[in-house]
């Protein structure tokens, strides 16, 4: 999981579409809920979720583990903070949510025995509000990774 959660910020970090959101804000996430006190206006948490191991033959397993991506943004206006704007640049938690799976689904990450990256849950946005009294919404996206070890 170590080697799969480093592969999958890497990932987040080196892609183009999502530049607006700085390397700093893409962080293995303690909690899946996690809101960091130097958040700035987008930011992205990866969470472990469950893994699933099968007896496969010749001694190997097939691994079935799940990657949560939390996708923030601060709320200035609420359908903006969903949304995003057309006339700027300013992006919403959804438009967040759709750059991370364009960026992980079906990637390999070139880790070795990989064999599937597929989006398995893409549950309804929330809103939240942190402890200093600061407004976010959050998507989220569910990965399931599948290689032999």
């Amino acid at each position: 999981m170590v080697t799969l959660l480093r592969a999958i910020l890497q990932a987040l970090r080196d892609d183009p579409s999502l530049s607006f959101v700085r390397d700093a804000d893409i962080f293995a996430a303690p909690h899946i809920n996690f809101i960091p006190d130097q958040a700035k206006e987008y930011f992205i948490g990866v969470k472990d979720g469950n893994t699933r191991r099968r007896e496969l033959t010749c001694g190997l397993e097939e691994v079935t583990a799940d990657v949560h991506c939390s996708c923030w943004v601060r709320i200035a206006q609420f359908e903006t903070s969903v949304i995003g704007q057309e006339s700027s640049v300013t992006r919403g938690a959804l438009e967040a949510e759709a750059a991370v799976r364009a960026a992980l689904k079906g990637n390999l990450l070139g880790i070795s025995g990989m064999q599937s990256a597929l989006v398995t849950a893409e549950p309804a946005s929330d809103l939240f509000v942190s402890d200093t009294g600061t407004s976010y919404q959050r998507k989220m996206v569910t990965l399931t990774y599948t290689w032999e070890e």
